[in-house]
């Protein structure tokens, strides 16, 4: 996904697990950030499966299995975006280079 966002964005404007610290606290990591003109682009991808349960049609189970994939990474998607407009929050690449960004010109975007 890295290489091919990096092929439309440029290198220089994608970035890989991205930690973001508030003080010395670690808050949470987008897995795939974009800056790109007034736009920060978060992607955060889960690879969990369905269990054995919630194929078998266990309702309990598949609500359970659903949170953990799709509900849980929207909710860490939309603390990332919200950490892109507050400048308490620090951005470190993976290599630990800050990313600086004019943060009154960014429009987060989830996906």
């Amino acid at each position: 996904m890295t290489d091919r966002l990096s092929r439309v964005f440029g290198h220089r404007r994608v970035f890989k697990n991205v930690d973001i610290y508030k003080g010395k606290d670690r808050i949470t990591e987008v897995d795939v950030l974009v800056l790109y003109g007034d736009r920060a682009i978060v992607v955060q991808a889960k690879s969990k499966r369905l269990t054995i349960e919630a194929r078998k049609g266990n309702d309990l189970q598949l609500k359970d299995d659903f949170k953990k994939s799709i509900s849980d990474a929207y909710d860490q998607a939309l603390l990332c975006s919200n950490a892109l407009l507050d400048t308490k929050y620090r951005f470190l690449s993976s290599s630990g280079d800050e990313i600086d960004f004019p943060r009154y010109l960014i429009r987060p975007c989830i996906f």
